[in-house]
């Protein structure tokens, strides 16, 4: 048993040997980070004249060539593989993404030049870190659904990344763990394969485990910044769950984005200095989502936020507007699910959720499959291959609407469920500011005589290292989540927000008790003569 695993390990590394020999040959590796691609000297002679258009910048000609030679040959022809890879370089060239996407697909699916193929994979890789891309395609049909042998450290990294991404949505964790234990060194795919499994150790209820390495990938200074803020953002919302609402305000004011993806954040760091008490900064905070870059972000839950922090300085009208402020917002779209009426045609509902991500993201999609479509009316392309080519892109179009369409009615379902949770909290702050003010006033008038006028409204110096300024509604881009809110409180000072009958009312209560009270001392005073 042992010679037969001994006999098998050697067969392997002769393997490699040869792979890296040909390598060699071929005077570069595919995956060089100089971008030296390689130079194919033995390239077949049909294939030189579309090499040399290529080489000169006339990539709708060279593409022309490289089509005329691939529609007279086999997969398994010599040449096939490398006309499919340039024809693919120039279509990306071009702008046609798409099409580019497709071709290096087909190279890694049949996997017929391990040189040509190991550069189509590394072509995907860089296509995966655009905004926009084929998903689909590279992450399900083609990674998720490929065998792999041997690969480079960063190509091999790529793959089992992905792999066990899609086998954690699909529900297999022990085979996700075996994908990223084959992850090699640390880079990109190692630290996200790390936040991968704390995710999934908190869906299992193990939240120290996820807590500790998020901690890990949070302390790692040579980790990229995007993947230390995704780190960052759910660790900050571990430890808000913990009750360190310190440490996740921390954390979250340590995040770097632009401030439109900081919309989560901000709100998420108001919620933590909420819960530790620091109301002036929470509802600073708030005052970002009155800037023009927030107006049309789905955020309903600050008008509900932002009433519980005026409650606790016993600004009663103000919550009221607050939550009048959610109602005014949302009451058309809560009156149409009311009505069973068609979220596509009500404009509020339409425009709320062509805001969310998964929509915008389907719908950037789509946009760039069109403009890709339109863009090849207008290249120096032959009418057989615009011709072989617009079918695809219309497959792809009307598989992307359909998907787009699942996506719309899975988003109105959960709209709906959303605004009604969000309007039943509405109403139950609605009553609890009214009872907290009655409570006020049972407890200011008839169990406490009234004294003192309140706190005097902060002084603002004019002078020093902290100078404030009156708030105009201006907003700076990057001041979103330093605003501070100064608010008078009005829990001592009830003229302030009681009405005008009821404080009439009061005094009268007051004189009332005043009497009694000298009322009662003077038998007192009679008994001692």
């Amino acid at each position: 048993m042992k010679e037969t695993r001994q006999l098998q390990r050697i067969v392997f590394l002769l393997t490699l040997l040869l792979l890296f020999l040909s390598l060699e040959d071929a005077s570069g590796w595919p995956w060089s980070k100089k971008g030296d691609a390689v130079s194919f000297p033995d390239a077949p002679e049909g294939l030189r004249p579309a090499l040399q258009e290529m080489a000169e910048g006339r990539y709708d000609t060279a593409m022309e060539g490289f089509r005329a030679f691939l529609t007279d040959k086999e997969g398994h022809e010599d040449g096939y593989s490398l006309a499919q890879l340039r024809l693919a370089a120039c279509a990306e060239a071009l702008g046609l993404k798409q099409l580019a996407t497709e071709y290096y697909a087909d190279i890694v699916r049949s996997w017929m030049d391990p040189v040509v193929s190991l550069q189509a994979l590394d072509a995907l890789k860089k296509i995966t870190h655009e905004k926009v891309y084929d998903e689909r395609t590279i992450v399900e049909e083609v990674l998720y659904e490929k065998e792999f042998g041997a690969l480079p450290p960063e190509l091999n990294n790529f793959v089992c990344y992905y792999q066990a991404l899609m086998d954690f949505r699909n529900g297999y964790p022990r085979w996700a763990s075996n994908h990223m234990e084959k992850i090699q060194g640390k880079d990109e795919y190692f630290y996200r394969a790390g936040i991968l499994e704390a995710l999934w150790a908190l869906k299992e209820d193990r939240p120290e485990e996820c807590r500790r390495r998020l901690e890990a990938v949070v302390g790692e200074t040579g980790a990229d910044k995007d993947v230390r803020n995704d780190a960052k953002k759910a660790l900050a919302r571990v430890l808000y769950e913990q009750g360190d609402f310190m440490g996740a305000y921390h954390l979250y004011r340590e995040i770097e984005a632009p401030e439109l993806t900081l919309a989560d954040v901000i709100l998420e760091e108001s919620w933590a200095k909420y819960r530790q008490g620091d109301y002036e900064k929470a509802m600073g905070l708030l005052v970002a989502f009155s800037a023009p870059a927030f107006q049309r972000l789905f955020k309903p839950e600050q008008y509900l936020l932002r009433a519980l922090i005026y409650m606790q300085y016993c600004h009663y009208k103000a919550a009221q507007e607050s939550l009048g402020a959610f109602r005014d917002r949302y009451g058309a779209v809560l009156e149409c699910i009311r009505q069973r009426g068609d979220f596509a045609e009500n404009p509020q509902a339409s425009d709320i959720l062509r805001g969310l991500p998964s929509i915008r993201r389907v719908d950037a999609y789509l946009e760039e499959l069109k403009r890709e479509n339109d863009a090849l009316g207008g290249l120096n392309l032959s009418e057989g291959f615009v011709g072989q080519v617009r079918p695809m892109y219309a497959l792809k179009i009307l598989q992307v609407e359909r998907r787009r369409g699942k996506i719309w009615k899975r988003e109105v379902e959960r709209l709906k469920r959303t605004l009604f949770d969000y309007q039943e909290q509405a109403n139950l702050v609605a009553y609890e500011s009214g009872m907290h003010q009655y409570k006020k006033v049972k407890e200011m008038y008839y169990e406490k005589a009234l004294g003192g006028k309140g706190r005097a409204e902060a002084a603002i110096p004019k002078f020093s290292k902290d100078t404030y300024f009156a708030f105009k509604g201006e907003f700076w881009s990057d001041e979103l989540d330093d605003y501070t809110f100064f608010i008078e409180d009005y829990c001592e000072m009830p003229e302030k927000w009681l009405k005008k009958d009821v404080s009439k009312s009061a005094q009268v209560a007051k004189t009332g008790r005043e009497a009694e009270k000298s009322a009662v001392k003077e038998p007192a005073d009679n008994d001692e003569k």
